[in-house]
């Protein structure tokens, strides 16, 4: 231990006005909240807040105008002209023909057509709440780090595409001679299954062919290059479709349904009707439609990757797709049969999801991946020399550290490298100033192998590692890095070399 240099002891500072306890201790909002977004997951949180609020302030605040007086006057008009020839008691039909135009006058029209329009926004807000969070999680376990209008913009051109523009109409007839020629069960393989698979693949299409055609760096940014890509904006693009279909045609198609048939008295019934669909309907979508398009969004992007064998890529997965949706789609529902689809269906996602982070190009700048297990292939471990005519500092390719011990030379200051260790500002000398007193770094274990040492960043910084093999690597936020000699990282304006400890 001798050839280690004491670390330098801490600058001057300001006395605080809670004596040893930092202000950021006290009031922790005001010190380092780099990772309130990330580790502290405050955007569903914050989506969570606002949706509760909105359904409490809907009946002041409006966006949904579905029905009108006009178009409910039409529909109970169609309901008493269907059930005022059954009435056979003159009495009755005087009673009921005094309730029709009753309800048809323009006070109560009016007041009905806001409560049905109120049914259908918690119905919205629910829908929308719950398609965030799906897409959220299939986000943080992607860990691929697309930009959020990208994904948002897939979402609203889906969206127009489905509910005004011709995809919707195509879509539907398609859907219907399908079924119409090869019958309920295969039609819905070829017909759903085929068709909205394709429908909705659209956008991962173009932006794979984006990203071959533009391959700098805005291509990489923004178009489909691997198959996380292809996951992030099949689900996107899916969820768009989802609450299309839902919002757009079931729900208002189920709440006339009810008052043609049972009349405005109904309205209460049609309401909960209504949001049990739209539960029914949204809750399983991680495991139905963002599940089957996040599968054939995974092998579009394999294909963009591995572009040798696009055919065979894509085939395969717009038959698992297709199979998957048909399924569910052909199947009489049962509790049991189509939850076991919905796992299966989320289960494969997953895998995808597994599978692309494990063959990602930018694996390491994957935000999901296990730090330090996740690196470990990307250097040599270092093995103490069998005997003394073998150099002092071999390199080789072995994966038992045990006798190993490093430090890292920082300037003039020599940290031993123990898990635990924290390094700080003040041990980057004149480099750390300004940096607060938070630690920049900080020395793990692998949770796998004890052994296995790796450095974390836990500032607000990139830093940049330079492997044993000369591969430099970006080192952002919260990514780790396995410690091996001949490692260097450069912290911002000074740099890190690890060494073997030569007090061992």
């Amino acid at each position: 231990m001798a050839n280690l240099l004491p670390v330098p002891p801490p600058g001057p500072q300001r006395r605080l006005a809670f004596g040893a306890v930092s202000k950021s201790t006290i009031f922790p909002l005001l010190g380092d909240h780099s990772g309130l977004v990330a580790k502290a997951h405050l955007i569903p949180i914050a989506a969570t807040i606002i949706a509760g609020l909105v359904s409490f302030l809907g009946s002041n605040v409006h966006f949904v105008d579905f029905f009108t007086p006009q178009s409910l006057s039409a529909i109970i008009s169609q309901w008493s002209a269907a059930i005022q020839p059954t009435i056979k008691d003159p009495k009755a039909a005087e009673a009921f023909a005094q309730a029709v135009h009753e309800a048809l006058e323009q006070g109560h029209l009016q007041a009905l057509a806001r409560q049905l329009n109120d049914a259908l926004q918690v119905c919205w807000i629910i829908g929308a709440y719950v398609a965030l969070m799906v897409n959220y999680f299939v986000y943080m376990l992607c860990g691929r780090d697309k930009p959020w209008w990208l994904l948002a913009g897939t979402f609203a051109l889906m969206a127009v595409a489905i509910g005004s523009g011709p995809l919707g109409p195509l879509l539907g007839a398609y859907n219907h001679n399908m079924i119409a020629g090869f019958g309920p069960v295969l039609g819905m393989f070829a017909g759903p299954g085929l068709g909205e698979e394709v429908g909705k693949a659209l956008p991962v299409f173009a932006l794979a062919v984006f990203g071959m055609v533009w391959s700098n760096a805005l291509g990489r940014r923004i178009g489909v290059t691997e198959p996380l890509d292809g996951i992030l904006i099949g689900v996107a693009s899916a969820t768009a479709f989802a609450m299309v279909e839902t919002m757009y045609q079931y729900q208002p198609a189920l709440i006339v349904g009810i008052l043609k048939r049972f009349g405005p008295d109904a309205a209460g019934v049609a309401e909960f009707v209504a949001v049990k669909q739209m539960l029914l309907r949204t809750l399983p979508e991680v495991g139905g439609h963002l599940a089957y398009s996040g599968i054939f969004g995974y092998f579009i992007g394999l294909a963009a990757l591995k572009r040798s064998s696009v055919t065979q890529i894509l085939l395969v997965g717009l038959l698992s797709a297709a199979a998957l949706h048909g399924a569910w789609d052909a199947v009489p529902f049962s509790l049991v049969t189509h939850s076991l689809l919905a796992v299966v269906s989320y289960a494969f996602l997953a895998s995808c999801i597994l599978k692309g982070r494990k063959i990602s190009p930018t694996r390491a700048q994957n935000f999901a991946s296990t730090d330090l297990a996740s690196l470990q292939k990307m250097q040599t471990v270092y093995q103490p020399p069998k005997d003394e005519t073998e150099p002092q500092h071999k390199v080789a390719k072995a994966t038992t550290p045990a006798a190993v011990k490093l430090m890292m030379r920082l300037g003039p200051v020599s940290l031993k490298l123990v898990p635990g260790l924290a390094i700080e500002p003040m041990n980057l000398g004149s480099a750390g100033r300004g940096r607060g007193k938070n630690p920049i770094a900080e020395i793990a274990a692998n949770p796998n192998d004890r052994n296995v040492l790796g450095l974390r960043n836990v500032s607000d910084q990139t830093y940049r590692a330079t492997l044993t093999g000369g591969r430099t690597v970006d080192l952002p936020t919260g990514k780790a890095v396995q410690l091996a000699p001949g490692l260097i990282i450069d912290f911002g304006g000074i740099t890190g070399s690890v060494e073997v400890d030569p007090a061992i």
